[in-house]
């Protein structure tokens, strides 16, 4: 079953030492021949036929990523820097019962951050990861 994939990571400065780790995720995820929901991170695979929206500097990106997420099958979040921005992507796929997988890097940053460690929702799950063992 080809499934819609909205995947997100903090996309601020200190996200560039994880970006391979990003890259990995998302090239697994179209090995596995599903779709890449997020046109920031869609636009990152390479041959990426399937997306044509990318994001404009005037678009409103909380409206599209939000219409994304609603799209969605599940949303995998690469938690191992965390951000607001992360939270509230997150937080919004659950609200509309849209399954959430927080991937984060053992050893990466240290620890899960708590929020993550200690939320509880049916539709929430945490698995760590190293760079060999994405897939």
């Amino acid at each position: 079953m080809i499934m819609n994939v909205y995947f997100t990571a903090s996309s601020s400065g200190s996200h560039r030492a994880n970006r391979e780790s990003y890259l990995q995720i998302l090239e697994t995820i179209k090995s596995l021949k599903h779709k890449i929901a997020n046109p920031y991170y869609a636009a990152t695979v390479k041959d990426d036929e399937d997306i044509d929206n990318k994001i404009q500097e005037t678009d409103d990106v909380f409206d599209i990523l939000r219409k994304q997420i609603i799209n969605s099958d599940c949303v995998i979040a690469e938690v191992t820097v965390p951000s607001t921005s992360l939270g509230i992507q997150i937080e919004y796929a659950l609200n509309n019962k849209i399954p959430v997988l927080c991937l984060y890097k053992r050893g990466g940053n240290g620890d899960l951050p708590l929020m993550v460690r200690d939320y509880k929702n049916p539709l929430f799950f945490k698995k760590d990861y190293m760079n060999e063992s994405v897939a």
